[in-house]
């Protein structure tokens, strides 16, 4: 599903990515369930960005590696790489490369 994530706890995360997060959820415990997922995949991505900047020479990612590590969190946790904003298409990390004009213009080239 694009726009949305769908979790573990029979809910959905909707929204832009960091600035929003509507929960579509029947009960009040999925919604808290899928909220403390959503934050914890969050905190991840921050934590796997960091990691990917310290062990790269320049400090500086390429398109390829922001999607190796949101693909690493993201199976983590069963979410389509559609999901990703680089790939929303295919899911794939080609379209991730070749689309990052859109989503990362201040990427250093691969």
């Amino acid at each position: 599903m694009i726009g949305a994530l769908e979790v573990k706890h029979g809910a959905r995360i909707t929204g832009a990515g960091h600035f929003a997060a509507p929960l579509i959820a029947s009960t009040r415990q999925q919604r808290m369930a899928a909220m403390a997922e959503y934050r914890q995949i969050r905190q991840q991505l921050a934590s796997a960005y960091l990691h990917a900047i310290q062990i790269d020479s320049n400090h500086r990612l390429n398109p390829g590696q922001i999607y190796d590590f949101h693909r690493q969190v993201f199976d983590a946790h069963g979410l389509s790489m559609r999901v990703f904003g680089g790939s929303t298409v295919t899911g794939t990390r080609a379209e991730a490369v070749m689309s990052a004009i859109f989503w990362c213009p201040g990427c250093i080239a691969q």
